[in-house]
């Protein structure tokens, strides 16, 4: 592009210099070619940023959906879709050459049918790049029916992203993970994974929400693993409802853990049937059905 070397004044700190970005996701058949690029809000947005290698900036929406500490003072507080959207229109005014009301496409929450604003958070991942080559190479073993559907699957797996396994919701399996006050770094270790197994053994699942911190981190265990005594917070991320699914083969299926038949449809490929290959070859190295 011919504008790819060119920067312009930020809007709103003007002080900082920002490049122009070429990207095929941007097309001059809608608008001017030309569009904002926000890394903490958009995935396409994000993926430039990062094919670009610019850091990312600390994101300025908290979870309240209001614009947080990070932000200019006068924007700290305020609703990002509501006060916070006429306060900027506001702020440029000056710098606006013009305006004009358009109608476009907006994600909307199919519950509550209302604007869903996205914004870049911490997230737990498998690395997908570890284990893509065997869950290819026993792919291969593997009968699918009909015939032509495996070369469908096999690009499934060539092409998949990092799996992500987090999700914010008040109920599911929870990640065994605490966090210190500045919640910078998750505290897990194997050790704390097998105390919490045998507690939720004994008392069930639900007693990752119901016990207290020093039950579930007892001083004895930090006392063995020779842990600072701040204080720590339990997670609130549950486990993708996919890889629940995905290890049905170990809690479901007898000893060799493997299927003689799975029975779904096409779209499966990209749930349940992979879910369940990506995570019997990390664990055992095997599909488990045939």
């Amino acid at each position: 592009s011919i504008l790819s070397e060119v920067t312009y004044s930020h809007p709103i700190t003007k002080d900082r210099e920002c490049p122009l970005l070429p990207s095929t996701h941007v097309t001059m058949d809608k608008g001017t070619g030309l569009v904002h690029t926000a890394p903490n809000h958009g995935l396409d947005d994000y993926a430039v940023m990062k094919k670009q290698h610019i850091p990312l900036d600390p994101c300025l929406v908290g979870e309240d959906g209001c614009y947080n500490s990070q932000a200019m003072k006068e924007l700290q507080g305020k609703a990002v879709l509501k006060e916070g959207t006429k306060f900027i229109l506001d702020f440029l005014s000056a710098d606006i050459v013009h305006l004009e009301d358009y109608v476009h496409s907006y994600p909307y929450d199919w519950r509550s049918k209302t604007p869903v604003i996205i914004r870049s958070s911490h997230q737990w991942f498998i690395d997908v790049n570890q284990i893509r080559d065997k869950a290819i190479e026993c792919l291969k073993d593997v009968t699918v029916v009909p015939g032509h559907f495996k070369k469908v699957f096999q690009h499934q797996l060539e092409s998949a992203p990092q799996w992500c396994i987090s999700r914010q919701r008040a109920w599911g399996v929870p990640i065994p993970a605490f966090y210190s006050s500045d919640r910078n770094k998750p505290l897990v270790h194997r050790a704390i994974t097998n105390h919490l197994c045998s507690l939720i053994q004994t008392h069930g699942i639900h007693c990752w929400w119901e016990k207290r911190v020093n039950e579930l981190l007892p001083p004895e265990l930090r006392n063995k693993l020779e842990l600072p005594l701040n204080e720590y917070q339990k997670g609130s991320d549950i486990m993708d409802i996919w890889f629940d699914s995905g290890i049905s083969w170990k809690c479901v299926l007898p000893e060799p853990h493997i299927s003689d038949i799975c029975i779904e449809g096409i779209d499966q490929i990209r749930g349940w049937f992979n879910s369940s290959l990506l995570t019997s070859i990390a664990v055992r190295g095997k599909a488990p059905y045939k």
